[in-house]
């Protein structure tokens, strides 16, 4: 499994004192599942450090649909003082009870979640909101089959 950062824009000088500059960092997962598993918590936390480092980035949000959007909320809960915000778009929040996807995320987590529940519950951001005390945009919808609402509608 890979996990680097594919695209990085040059922050934009402000126009005046009260604009912000804005860059960003696209990353690339590659990877047979998508699920926050054991090695990308360590490799994003080191891209992340690298990039406050390197481009004097002051904050980070963290954004995501889909599968994206899940792995956005469990990185964000189990990394909280990592980030300033995250948004997640269709995206499952409670790996524990949610049976989408089964096959990759127990290749991701390491086993069923009868098997750990404990690993199932602790990326399960669903359990964990007072870790998330940053700004937290969330969208759901029925047209994505692999999130959780779209498959109970679906």
């Amino acid at each position: 499994m890979a996990f680097s950062v594919s695209s990085i824009s040059e922050p934009r000088r402000p126009k005046n004192e009260d604009d912000i500059p804005v860059g960003y960092a696209l990353p690339t997962l590659r990877a047979r599942c998508a699920p926050v598993g054991h090695g990308i918590g360590a490799a994003g936390s080191r891209i992340i450090d690298e990039l406050r480092r390197k481009y004097r980035v002051g904050r980070v949000l963290l954004c995501g649909g889909s599968m994206g959007g899940s792995a956005a909320l469990t990185f964000a809960a189990l990394h909280p003082r990592l980030f300033d915000g995250v948004a997640s778009m269709n995206a499952v929040a409670n790996y524990l009870e949610c049976e989408l996807l089964e096959e990759n995320v127990q290749k991701a987590f390491g086993g069923t979640r009868a098997e750990i529940p404990n690993e199932y519950k602790m990326r399960s951001a669903d359990f964990w909101p007072e870790k998330l005390a940053i700004p937290v945009g969330l969208t759901v919808g029925g047209k994505d089959p692999k999130s959780e609402r779209g498959a109970a509608t679906n």
